[in-house]
């Protein structure tokens, strides 16, 4: 596991972004959401990744640090961002929509604070392994002004043992293969993207996008510009502790099931698409003291 225990990761104060933020005319923004409840930590992996950076460019980083008690507020970890030089937006509890999933929630929170045309998201538990190739592709997407979407290749780490998760594995890289290869439908994941900030603020004030899986057939159906790196140098590993304590059976039926439902209600463009999801009763996941995924529904 990346998650250290707590006083280790606050005895890291050698983190700094400093030498490559720029508040007023950023390169390219990077927006993350951070679940108060197990993704602290994991939030100063993800920074050290970025501070690995040794170009010309420059970056806005926002930390939008969410999901946890409004009278014990982790204030430790947001004195340990703010000294690595990042903006950390604080919300106890998330605004937006009933159907909205909480990550696209706290991304949208963050947006109104962008100062630059595009936006970069990464989760909390992402890591970078080539940052400067990575932030580069994604600034010289954006150089392109018909250019409103930009996503890399996923990787997984930590991935659970077992024949049952890998046939998983396939069958997701699979269903992901099809609708970019034959459906001709981008397929960003919440764990690393790009998006023009005003398209999006738009798409989503219009009630078009409820949830993130939908953002690829929006930018089919209103024919915006994407582009697509499958490359190694861009790739983005994102945990897959969410998959740790789950049996292979519930993942090819319950989870399967839901996750099929998402997809198809994303296929059927809307203005009242949060009415739609099938998401109105989610909430923030919530993680065990080492960091793992404590799944509700398996109790």
């Amino acid at each position: 596991m990346l998650v250290l225990p707590k006083n280790t990761i606050l005895e890291n104060d050698d983190l700094s972004l400093q030498g490559i933020l720029c508040s007023e005319n950023p390169d390219l923004a990077i927006i993350v959401p951070v679940n108060a409840k197990g993704g602290l930590a994991n939030a100063l992996f993800l920074l050290k990744d970025v501070s690995q950076y040794a170009g010309a460019l420059r970056f806005q980083v926002i930390l939008v640090v969410n999901n946890y008690d409004p009278e014990d507020p982790p204030k430790e970890f947001f004195d340990v961002y703010r000294k690595a030089g990042v903006v950390v937006l604080e919300f106890p509890q998330l605004p937006g929509h009933s159907g909205v999933p909480p990550g696209l929630r706290a991304r949208m929170a963050g947006l109104s604070h962008v100062n630059c045309r595009g936006s970069v998201f990464f989760d909390a538990d992402c890591r970078i392994p080539h940052p400067i190739q990575c932030s580069g592709w994604y600034c010289k997407a954006f150089e392109n002004p018909e250019v409103k979407l930009a996503y890399t290749r996923i990787a997984y780490f930590n991935w659970p043992p077992g024949l049952g998760m890998w046939l998983w594995l396939r069958v997701h890289y699979s269903w992901r293969w099809t609708k970019r290869n034959l459906m001709r439908i981008p397929t960003p994941q919440g764990a690393s993207y790009a998006m023009d900030v005003k398209l999006k603020e738009k798409l989503y004030n219009e009630g078009y996008l409820a949830d993130e899986t939908a953002i690829g057939r929006l930018a089919q159906r209103f024919d915006h510009k994407s582009m697509f790196n499958g490359s190694k140098s861009c790739r983005i590993l994102t945990d897959a502790r969410m998959y740790e304590n789950a049996r292979p059976s519930r993942l090819f039926t319950v989870y399967a099931l839901r996750r099929i439902r998402i997809n198809l209600a994303s296929l059927v463009v809307r203005n009242d698409s949060a009415e739609h999801t099938g998401r109105e009763n989610d909430n923030p996941h919530q993680y065990d003291d080492v960091g793992r995924c404590i799944d509700h529904s398996e109790k």
